[in-house]
């Protein structure tokens, strides 16, 4: 099982910076606009994310093979709820990012202060 560290934060070598991808759904799409944000605005938001962010995980992905990573994040006043998940390629592991939406329900950070 692999570790999904959200270690990449400010570097701009970042794998999530140079390959990742957002899974298109309408509910992001709702969520950038409610929010003010574009896609890259976004991928700024993931790149940012820290251990405090963190709400669970390595969990199996239940749609498809994999673990899945759960963060919450404050995004001008609103709790988004931000499911990334590594997945295998050719070229090697590629970041994708499957939600990042209004949390439905309050989140628990395990390493919050």
């Amino acid at each position: 099982m692999r570790v999904f560290a959200p270690s990449f934060a400010g570097s701009s070598s970042s794998p999530l910076l140079a390959g990742s991808s957002l899974v298109d759904r309408e509910e992001t799409d709702q969520t950038l606009v409610q929010l003010g944000l574009t896609r890259v605005n976004c991928k700024e938001e993931i790149l940012a994310l820290s251990v405090l962010d963190y709400v669970d995980g390595p969990l199996p992905d239940i749609n498809r093979t994999g673990h899945v990573w759960i963060f919450g994040k404050a995004i001008h006043g609103v709790e988004v709820y931000i499911k990334l998940k590594l997945v295998d390629t050719e070229e090697g592991d590629k970041p994708i990012c499957i939600s990042f939406h209004a949390a439905e329900r309050s989140m628990e950070h395990p390493f919050s202060e």
